[in-house]
């Protein structure tokens, strides 16, 4: 197909089933061009392998304002919340690709890629940003230097409200996205700042003084004992 647009949806509960080998996915586009994606809340749940989003064999076609949540279980370590296989140039900006449980925020197949992809927010829980060609980077310097965008890319967690609504509580993501010509309400149709937008489907409104902890650097497991100073 071509020209497809799919936007202001909530598919949250997308199940993976340990009977699909080769995993589910919320959203699937194969042989296509033209397409957006765009103002989206997804997320995967189950015990196997489950995919946010999958593109395969597709080009000209954009990404923005997705928020995805990874939060099945997956021994094997293959879930993705973008999976792309065979595709061609590509423009994403003001994502989120988050995994909470088990997998990689983006895993690409593709011998030379040709994005363009930036102000995005890679997140896992073991560290992991991305997964490209069998390579596995851990830092958004790295995945940046060998595949040469992302460079103002972001890797924080984005404290969803919960597992089904990934409206965001992360004062990092907000204001910080880059506004996308003809994207100008989010997922519920409020308007979006039209200089500073934010990352993800919704728009964020923080607290007028705003405080909190992003993350427990020390003490490590296991614990030793004792008292431990908390950083």
């Amino acid at each position: 197909s071509t020209n497809t647009q799919i936007y202001s949806n909530r598919l949250t509960g997308m199940k993976s089933h340990q009977n699909v080998p080769d995993g589910t996915a919320a959203i699937s586009v194969e042989g296509s061009t033209g397409f957006a994606i765009f103002n989206n809340f997804v997320q995967t749940t189950g015990e196997g392998i489950a995919f946010g989003i999958t593109l395969r064999q597709s080009a000209s076609a954009i990404l923005h304002f997705n928020s995805v949540s990874t939060c099945n279980t997956d021994v094997q370590g293959r879930s993705s919340s973008l999976l792309m296989e065979e595709c061609g140039y590509m423009q994403a900006r003001n994502n989120i690709l988050s995994v909470a449980e088990s997998g990689i925020p983006i895993s690409l197949d593709i011998p030379t890629p040709t994005l363009d992809f930036d102000h995005n927010d890679y997140y896992s829980f073991d560290g992991t940003i991305a997964l490209c060609n069998g390579t596995r980077y851990h830092s958004i310097a790295d995945w940046s230097s060998a595949v040469g965008m992302d460079a103002t890319s972001l890797s924080v967690i984005p404290f969803f409200t919960s597992d089904s609504d990934l409206s965001i509580n992360q004062a990092l993501l907000n204001n910080t996205a880059v506004p996308v010509a003809g994207i100008a309400f989010d997922i519920d149709g409020m308007p979006r700042d039209p200089s500073f937008p934010d990352y993800g489907a919704k728009e964020y409104q923080p607290c007028a003084a705003d405080a909190g902890i992003n993350a427990v650097t020390s003490p490590q497991n296991p614990l030793p004992g004792g008292v431990q100073t908390v950083t």
